[in-house]
């Protein structure tokens, strides 16, 4: 229900109480590496890369294949500049949507 709100607040551009959902949604499951790719996602939108970047680490941790949250790890580190940790990323994100 909470990640479900946090994409209204999305849409109505208010990525500080979709923040605070996404939140609620890892603190109530933090088992849940969609809860963490997708908060990722919010951050990544914020700006705030680093914080993005732990929550791809961490839903990849909890799901291996999770290939959204390699995609956007390999994004990040294009941003970053690192083309060789971007590449094992998308290398990586490729073979997750092929399993």
């Amino acid at each position: 229900a909470y990640i479900g709100r946090a994409w209204i607040y999305k849409r109505k551009g208010d990525l500080d109480r979709a923040l605070a959902d996404h939140d609620q949604a890892v603190q109530l499951d933090p088992k849940s590496a969609r809860s963490y790719a997708e908060r990722g996602r919010f951050y990544r939108e914020k700006g705030d890369l680093d914080l993005a970047l732990a929550d791809y680490d961490k839903a990849i941790q909890l799901e291996p294949k999770n290939a959204v949250a390699y995609k956007y790890r390999g994004w990040f580190y294009g941003q970053k500049g690192d083309l060789d940790k971007s590449a094992v990323a998308e290398l990586t994100f490729k073979g997750r949507i092929a399993d």
